[in-house]
């Protein structure tokens, strides 16, 4: 895994039905990521929440998996970690033979800031 433990960590809260996950996601607001994205104006890249839903999906089904399409990606609303660092991500996989559909999003109480829908390939 590129970022767990390092650039983020997460953890299962609930899984609803067969592929429904609820879970909480936390940035490490420390990162050095930090000092170039953006100095003194901290912004989780819209690169590493795709490559974070890949390590978690991975971690869920534990298999290695590609990404094969990105058919729905919004970035709602900016994650700045030094105002918070706490979000929830509800992920819901459908998998069908070496394929997996996921929809995602992260969000809090009061907003959603990202969503998601892609499908993968399972290694």
């Amino acid at each position: 895994m590129l970022l767990k433990s390092n650039f983020y960590s997460f953890s299962v809260i609930e899984q609803k039905e067969a592929g429904s996950f609820f879970l909480r996601l936390h940035f490490n607001k420390l990162h050095p990521i930090f000092n170039g994205h953006f100095p003194n104006n901290p912004v989780v890249p819209g690169v590493t929440i795709v490559q974070i839903l890949k390590e978690v999906i991975e971690s869920l089904i534990e298999k290695n998996i590609r990404l094969e399409k990105l058919s729905l990606i919004k970035f709602l609303k900016v994650i700045d970690p030094t105002n918070q660092s706490d979000f929830s991500l509800q992920v819901v996989l459908q998998i069908e033979d070496s394929h997996i559909k996921c929809e995602a999003q992260i969000s809090d109480d009061t907003a959603t800031y990202f969503k998601m829908k892609s499908a993968y390939n399972i290694l």
